[in-house]
């Protein structure tokens, strides 16, 4: 959301108003690199994050799957109990 706006100040900072003095075009300059800074720190730390989140997706399916394995090998494993009771009632 900040990156458009950093381009604007590029922008402005390329061609700068009368108006505005030297000390003021060299304070908003350095600002500026700074906040590119920032932003591209932002930008990394994104795709850490989203890695993570994948990361962590991967391993609670595994999980999942390990518990429906466990839970259908119980349920095969009785079946024949089930069977059983059921034609001796």
């Amino acid at each position: 959301m900040l990156a458009p706006e950093l381009g604007s100040v590029f922008r402005l900072l390329a061609r700068p108003p009368h108006w505005l003095h030297s000390h003021d075009i060299q304070n908003l300059r350095d600002a500026t690199e700074e906040f590119s800074m920032v932003l591209n720190d932002l930008a990394g730390l994104v795709e850490r994050i989203k890695l993570l989140q994948e990361e962590i997706a991967t391993r609670m399916d595994e999980q999942s799957n390990r518990i429906l394995f466990t839970l259908t090998l119980v349920t095969v494993l009785a079946l024949p109990i089930n069977i059983v009771a059921g034609f001796s009632a």
